[in-house]
Protein backbone atom coordinates (compact mmCIF):
# COMPACT_ATOMS: atom_id res chain seq x y z
CA UNK A 1 0.00 0.00 0.00
CA UNK A 2 2.88 2.50 0.52
CA UNK A 3 5.74 2.85 -1.53
CA UNK A 4 8.99 3.40 0.24
CA UNK A 5 11.62 5.20 -0.74
CA UNK A 6 15.00 2.47 -0.14
CA UNK A 7 12.12 0.72 1.67
CA UNK A 8 13.65 -1.68 4.73
CA UNK A 9 14.00 -5.49 3.46
CA UNK A 10 11.25 -7.76 4.23
CA UNK A 11 8.84 -4.60 3.26
CA UNK A 12 7.53 -1.69 5.63
CA UNK A 13 7.42 -2.01 8.88
CA UNK A 14 4.17 -2.00 10.69
CA UNK A 15 3.61 -0.18 14.32
CA UNK A 16 0.96 1.87 15.77
CA UNK A 17 1.56 5.94 14.60
CA UNK A 18 1.54 7.06 18.11
CA UNK A 19 3.84 4.63 19.92
CA UNK A 20 6.72 5.86 21.45
CA UNK A 21 9.76 6.39 18.91
CA UNK A 22 13.28 8.34 18.30
CA UNK A 23 12.73 7.61 14.50
CA UNK A 24 8.58 8.91 13.75
CA UNK A 25 7.40 7.76 10.03
CA UNK A 26 6.16 10.44 7.43
CA UNK A 27 4.20 9.57 4.68
CA UNK A 28 4.34 12.13 1.86
CA UNK A 29 1.59 12.27 -0.79
CA UNK A 30 2.32 14.77 -3.47
CA UNK A 31 0.78 13.96 -7.25
CA UNK A 32 4.05 15.87 -8.67
CA UNK A 33 7.05 13.64 -8.53
CA UNK A 34 9.45 16.26 -8.34
CA UNK A 35 7.60 17.74 -5.70
CA UNK A 36 7.08 14.33 -4.14
CA UNK A 37 11.11 13.34 -4.18
CA UNK A 38 12.02 17.18 -3.16
CA UNK A 39 9.90 16.88 0.05
CA UNK A 40 10.88 13.13 0.60
CA UNK A 41 14.54 14.47 0.47
CA UNK A 42 13.89 17.53 2.93
CA UNK A 43 11.98 15.38 5.07
CA UNK A 44 14.89 12.77 5.58
CA UNK A 45 16.77 15.28 7.18
CA UNK A 46 14.15 14.56 10.47
CA UNK A 47 14.12 10.40 10.00
CA UNK A 48 14.72 7.41 7.27
CA UNK A 49 11.19 6.71 7.94
CA UNK A 50 9.83 8.91 5.15
CA UNK A 51 8.08 6.89 2.34
CA UNK A 52 5.43 8.15 -0.69
CA UNK A 53 2.01 7.10 -1.53
CA UNK A 54 0.38 7.53 -4.64
CA UNK A 55 -3.47 7.54 -3.54
CA UNK A 56 -5.36 9.70 -0.82
CA UNK A 57 -7.53 6.48 -0.37
CA UNK A 58 -4.35 4.61 0.87
CA UNK A 59 -2.73 7.48 2.04
CA UNK A 60 -5.75 7.83 4.31
CA UNK A 61 -5.46 3.76 5.61
CA UNK A 62 -2.26 4.15 6.70
CA UNK A 63 0.04 4.63 9.23
CA UNK A 64 2.12 8.10 9.74
CA UNK A 65 2.89 10.08 12.38
CA UNK A 66 3.06 13.16 9.85
CA UNK A 67 0.91 13.24 6.71
CA UNK A 68 2.21 15.66 4.18
CA UNK A 69 0.00 16.25 1.26
CA UNK A 70 0.12 18.44 -1.79
CA UNK A 71 -3.69 19.84 -2.40
CA UNK A 72 -3.12 21.14 -5.73
CA UNK A 73 -2.72 18.28 -8.02
CA UNK A 74 -5.41 16.12 -6.34
CA UNK A 75 -8.44 15.56 -8.39
CA UNK A 76 -12.40 15.57 -6.47
CA UNK A 77 -12.32 12.85 -5.62
CA UNK A 78 -9.21 12.46 -3.51
CA UNK A 79 -10.46 16.41 -2.24
CA UNK A 80 -13.27 14.95 -0.59
CA UNK A 81 -11.48 11.51 -0.26
CA UNK A 82 -9.32 13.94 2.35
CA UNK A 83 -12.31 15.83 3.41
CA UNK A 84 -14.43 13.11 4.53
CA UNK A 85 -10.50 10.93 6.31
CA UNK A 86 -9.50 14.26 7.68
CA UNK A 87 -11.12 13.91 11.21
CA UNK A 88 -9.79 10.55 11.47
CA UNK A 89 -6.10 10.99 10.26
CA UNK A 90 -5.89 13.80 12.59
CA UNK A 91 -6.48 11.21 15.36
CA UNK A 92 -4.65 8.90 14.07
CA UNK A 93 -1.58 11.44 13.41
CA UNK A 94 -0.66 15.08 12.45
CA UNK A 95 -1.39 16.40 8.50
CA UNK A 96 0.09 19.27 6.91
CA UNK A 97 -1.31 20.68 3.47
CA UNK A 98 0.68 22.56 1.27
CA UNK A 99 -0.25 24.14 -2.09
CA UNK A 100 0.27 26.48 -4.86
CA UNK A 101 -1.98 29.83 -3.26
CA UNK A 102 -4.17 29.60 -6.60
CA UNK A 103 -5.80 27.23 -4.04
CA UNK A 104 -7.36 29.51 -1.99
CA UNK A 105 -10.87 29.53 -2.27
CA UNK A 106 -10.71 26.18 -1.35
CA UNK A 107 -9.04 26.71 1.99
CA UNK A 108 -11.98 28.65 3.55
CA UNK A 109 -14.61 25.47 2.83
CA UNK A 110 -11.39 23.04 4.67
CA UNK A 111 -11.12 25.32 7.41
CA UNK A 112 -14.91 25.14 8.02
CA UNK A 113 -15.44 21.55 7.08
CA UNK A 114 -12.26 19.95 8.87
CA UNK A 115 -10.51 22.33 11.02
CA UNK A 116 -7.60 22.45 8.94
CA UNK A 117 -4.14 23.52 11.08
CA UNK A 118 -1.35 23.98 9.01
CA UNK A 119 -0.80 25.28 5.64
CA UNK A 120 2.20 26.32 3.74
CA UNK A 121 1.94 28.29 0.34
CA UNK A 122 4.22 26.62 -2.03
CA UNK A 123 4.28 29.83 -4.57
CA UNK A 124 5.30 26.82 -7.41
CA UNK A 125 8.17 25.69 -4.95
CA UNK A 126 8.20 25.22 -1.32
CA UNK A 127 10.71 27.33 1.13
CA UNK A 128 12.31 24.26 2.33
CA UNK A 129 13.31 26.08 6.02
CA UNK A 130 9.24 26.73 6.40
CA UNK A 131 8.56 23.23 5.35
CA UNK A 132 11.00 21.77 7.64
CA UNK A 133 10.28 23.84 10.85
CA UNK A 134 6.60 23.28 10.57
CA UNK A 135 6.83 19.02 10.30
CA UNK A 136 9.50 19.09 13.18
CA UNK A 137 6.68 20.91 15.57
CA UNK A 138 4.05 18.89 14.52
CA UNK A 139 5.74 16.05 15.45
CA UNK A 140 6.48 17.56 18.69
CA UNK A 141 9.77 20.02 18.82
CA UNK A 142 9.13 22.82 20.94
CA UNK A 143 7.24 25.10 19.09
CA UNK A 144 7.66 28.81 20.68
CA UNK A 145 10.32 31.65 19.23
CA UNK A 146 10.32 33.12 16.45
CA UNK A 147 14.19 32.30 15.53
CA UNK A 148 13.10 29.09 13.92
CA UNK A 149 11.99 30.65 10.93
CA UNK A 150 14.93 33.06 10.62
CA UNK A 151 18.39 32.31 9.17
CA UNK A 152 20.97 32.09 11.86
CA UNK A 153 23.16 35.72 12.73
CA UNK A 154 19.63 37.55 12.04
CA UNK A 155 19.09 40.85 14.04
CA UNK A 156 16.62 40.33 17.23
CA UNK A 157 15.14 43.65 19.37
CA UNK A 158 12.93 42.57 22.45
CA UNK A 159 10.56 44.65 24.81
CA UNK A 160 7.89 43.95 27.01
CA UNK A 161 4.22 45.61 27.08
CA UNK A 162 2.39 46.06 30.55
CA UNK A 163 -0.35 49.13 29.16
CA UNK A 164 -1.97 50.40 26.37
CA UNK A 165 0.10 53.38 26.51
CA UNK A 166 3.03 51.59 25.25
CA UNK A 167 1.68 50.13 22.26
CA UNK A 168 2.26 53.31 20.25
CA UNK A 169 5.90 53.72 21.00
CA UNK A 170 6.79 50.26 20.22
CA UNK A 171 5.42 50.23 17.40
CA UNK A 172 6.84 53.64 15.93
CA UNK A 173 10.18 51.75 16.81
CA UNK A 174 8.88 48.72 14.68
CA UNK A 175 8.59 51.30 12.02
CA UNK A 176 12.16 52.75 12.65
CA UNK A 177 13.55 48.69 12.64
CA UNK A 178 11.67 47.96 9.32
CA UNK A 179 13.21 51.21 7.87
CA UNK A 180 16.46 50.22 8.98
CA UNK A 181 16.04 46.84 7.16
CA UNK A 182 15.52 48.62 3.91
CA UNK A 183 12.26 47.48 3.15
CA UNK A 184 9.91 48.59 0.91
CA UNK A 185 7.64 52.05 2.09
CA UNK A 186 4.64 49.69 2.26
CA UNK A 187 5.94 46.70 3.57
CA UNK A 188 6.97 49.02 6.57
CA UNK A 189 3.63 50.33 6.93
CA UNK A 190 2.16 46.76 6.80
CA UNK A 191 4.77 46.04 9.84
CA UNK A 192 4.01 48.60 12.01
CA UNK A 193 0.19 47.63 11.19
CA UNK A 194 0.94 43.73 12.38
CA UNK A 195 2.91 44.62 15.41
CA UNK A 196 -0.27 47.15 16.59
CA UNK A 197 -2.77 44.21 16.23
CA UNK A 198 -0.83 41.67 17.99
CA UNK A 199 0.27 43.91 20.80
CA UNK A 200 -3.78 44.64 20.95
CA UNK A 201 -4.51 41.62 21.22
CA UNK A 202 -2.06 40.37 23.92
CA UNK A 203 -3.25 43.12 25.78
CA UNK A 204 -6.84 43.34 24.87
CA UNK A 205 -8.17 40.14 24.27
CA UNK A 206 -5.62 37.57 25.96
CA UNK A 207 -5.57 38.44 29.78
CA UNK A 208 -7.28 36.35 31.73
CA UNK A 209 -8.17 36.53 36.04
CA UNK A 210 -7.22 33.57 37.85
CA UNK A 211 -11.04 31.95 37.21
CA UNK A 212 -10.07 32.15 33.52
CA UNK A 213 -12.46 35.18 33.22
CA UNK A 214 -11.35 37.59 30.42
CA UNK A 215 -10.07 40.82 31.91
CA UNK A 216 -10.28 42.92 28.98
CA UNK A 217 -11.91 41.23 26.55
CA UNK A 218 -15.29 43.92 26.25
CA UNK A 219 -13.24 47.01 26.53
CA UNK A 220 -12.98 49.03 23.85
CA UNK A 221 -9.10 49.34 22.35
CA UNK A 222 -9.21 52.97 22.62
CA UNK A 223 -10.01 52.06 26.38
CA UNK A 224 -6.85 51.97 28.61
CA UNK A 225 -5.53 48.90 30.43
CA UNK A 226 -2.76 47.42 31.70
CA UNK A 227 -1.57 44.21 32.61
CA UNK A 228 -1.81 42.82 36.19
CA UNK A 229 1.02 42.87 38.24
CA UNK A 230 3.89 40.23 37.62
CA UNK A 231 1.91 40.10 33.70
CA UNK A 232 3.80 40.89 31.02
CA UNK A 233 3.51 40.42 27.19
CA UNK A 234 6.89 39.87 25.02
CA UNK A 235 7.54 41.66 22.11
CA UNK A 236 10.14 40.44 19.07
CA UNK A 237 11.06 42.42 16.21
CA UNK A 238 13.75 40.35 13.97
CA UNK A 239 15.18 41.08 10.28
CA UNK A 240 17.55 37.95 8.66
CA UNK A 241 17.78 39.62 5.07
CA UNK A 242 15.20 38.34 3.19
CA UNK A 243 11.94 38.24 5.94
CA UNK A 244 10.52 41.09 9.07
CA UNK A 245 9.38 38.92 11.33
CA UNK A 246 7.40 39.93 14.85
CA UNK A 247 6.61 37.84 17.68
CA UNK A 248 4.05 38.97 20.48
CA UNK A 249 4.07 36.37 23.28
CA UNK A 250 1.47 37.00 26.30
CA UNK A 251 1.11 34.83 29.41
CA UNK A 252 -1.99 33.61 29.51
CA UNK A 253 -2.63 30.73 26.42
CA UNK A 254 -5.91 31.94 26.25
CA UNK A 255 -6.77 31.47 22.70
CA UNK A 256 -8.08 28.20 20.84
CA UNK A 257 -7.12 26.41 17.61
CA UNK A 258 -11.09 27.02 16.67
CA UNK A 259 -10.99 30.84 17.32
CA UNK A 260 -8.51 30.70 15.00
CA UNK A 261 -9.85 28.85 12.76
CA UNK A 262 -13.00 30.53 12.73
CA UNK A 263 -11.91 34.35 12.04
CA UNK A 264 -8.89 32.78 9.26
CA UNK A 265 -12.19 30.79 7.32
CA UNK A 266 -13.90 34.57 7.09
CA UNK A 267 -10.07 36.07 5.77
CA UNK A 268 -10.60 33.07 3.20
CA UNK A 269 -13.83 33.94 1.95
CA UNK A 270 -13.90 37.56 1.84
CA UNK A 271 -16.74 39.95 2.01
CA UNK A 272 -17.97 41.96 4.96
CA UNK A 273 -18.68 39.08 7.46
CA UNK A 274 -14.88 38.62 7.72
CA UNK A 275 -14.18 41.74 10.02
CA UNK A 276 -15.60 41.03 14.05
CA UNK A 277 -16.83 44.97 14.39
CA UNK A 278 -17.83 44.40 18.27
CA UNK A 279 -15.82 46.13 20.31
CA UNK A 280 -12.61 44.43 21.59
CA UNK A 281 -13.05 42.09 18.46
CA UNK A 282 -9.93 39.82 17.49
CA UNK A 283 -11.33 39.40 14.16
CA UNK A 284 -9.64 42.92 13.25
CA UNK A 285 -7.06 42.17 14.30
CA UNK A 286 -5.97 38.74 12.70
CA UNK A 287 -7.75 39.34 9.52
CA UNK A 288 -5.54 42.73 9.09
CA UNK A 289 -2.50 40.89 10.46
CA UNK A 290 -3.23 37.79 8.18
CA UNK A 291 -4.11 39.94 4.98
CA UNK A 292 -0.28 41.53 5.53
CA UNK A 293 1.84 39.18 6.27
CA UNK A 294 3.57 36.16 4.20
CA UNK A 295 3.02 33.35 7.18
CA UNK A 296 0.78 33.66 10.18
CA UNK A 297 1.97 31.58 12.97
CA UNK A 298 -0.05 30.50 16.70
CA UNK A 299 2.13 28.90 19.50
CA UNK A 300 -0.55 27.64 22.40
CA UNK A 301 0.44 26.37 25.40
CA UNK A 302 -3.22 26.18 27.39
CA UNK A 303 -3.29 28.01 30.22
CA UNK A 304 0.35 29.44 29.96
CA UNK A 305 1.18 31.20 27.24
CA UNK A 306 0.09 32.35 23.15
CA UNK A 307 2.46 33.78 20.89
CA UNK A 308 1.82 35.23 17.81
CA UNK A 309 4.16 34.96 14.85
CA UNK A 310 4.19 37.09 11.68
CA UNK A 311 6.39 37.08 8.57
CA UNK A 312 6.42 39.51 5.54
CA UNK A 313 9.00 38.46 2.85
CA UNK A 314 10.95 41.55 1.83
CA UNK A 315 12.27 39.87 -1.35
CA UNK A 316 11.65 41.81 -4.88
CA UNK A 317 9.00 44.60 -5.44
CA UNK A 318 5.52 45.49 -3.42
CA UNK A 319 3.70 43.23 -6.17
CA UNK A 320 5.78 39.90 -5.69
CA UNK A 321 4.72 40.50 -2.42
CA UNK A 322 1.06 40.71 -2.71
CA UNK A 323 1.22 37.63 -5.29
CA UNK A 324 2.62 35.32 -2.46
CA UNK A 325 0.48 33.13 -1.14
CA UNK A 326 0.03 32.90 2.62
CA UNK A 327 0.68 30.31 4.88
CA UNK A 328 -0.88 29.43 8.72
CA UNK A 329 -0.76 27.02 11.20
CA UNK A 330 -1.60 26.72 14.75
CA UNK A 331 0.41 24.43 17.23
CA UNK A 332 -1.28 23.97 20.63
CA UNK A 333 1.18 22.07 23.40
CA UNK A 334 -0.59 18.53 24.22
CA UNK A 335 -0.66 18.54 27.62
CA UNK A 336 2.04 15.93 29.60
CA UNK A 337 1.00 12.99 31.53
Amino acid sequence: MIEADHAPEGGVPIRSATSPSSDPRIVVMDGDPQSARDVVRVMRAITGDVYREGSMTAAAEGVFDLLLVNYEPLDSRSRECLVEAFPELTRRGKVLLYADPRQADHFGLLLQRIGLTNFIASDHALDWGELLVTARKLLGADPFAVEKYLTWGAKVQRSTLRSSGEIEPLVRSAIEFAREANALRRIVMQYGNVVSELLSNALYNAPRDPRGRPLHQHRSRRDEVSLPADDEAELCLAFDGTHLAVSVRDPYGSLTADKVLAYLAKCFRGGPEQIDQKAGGAGLGLYCAFTAVSRLVFNVAPGRSTEAIGLLDVRGSYRDFARRGKSFNVFVEEASD
